[in-house]
């Protein structure tokens, strides 16, 4: 079994551009560094009141991350992950 990635655990990571991410599921993500598979990680759903569209997001190292502004594996080809 994949690993899964808790809210408590920190990841080290320089640049958010380092991050990127696979779709697996409605409730995890697959969350890569610098191209190297780290864990699987919980999406949240941002539904705020104004929002006309709900926004995904994950929280790592106590900071909110919206998807749309992380790269995602599907997008890129093998060499820029």
């Amino acid at each position: 079994m994949r690993p899964t990635i808790k809210e408590e655990d920190r990841i080290i990571f320089e640049d958010y551009a380092e991050l990127s991410w696979k779709e697996t599921d409605e409730e995890y993500i697959e969350l890569y560094l610098k191209g190297e598979f780290i864990g699987r990680i919980r999406v949240w759903i941002d539904r705020h009141p104004c929002s006309v569209d709900p926004r995904e997001y994950i929280c790592v190292n106590d900071e909110i991350l919206y998807l749309n502004d992380l790269k995602q594996v599907d997008e890129l080809s093998e060499a820029e992950i």
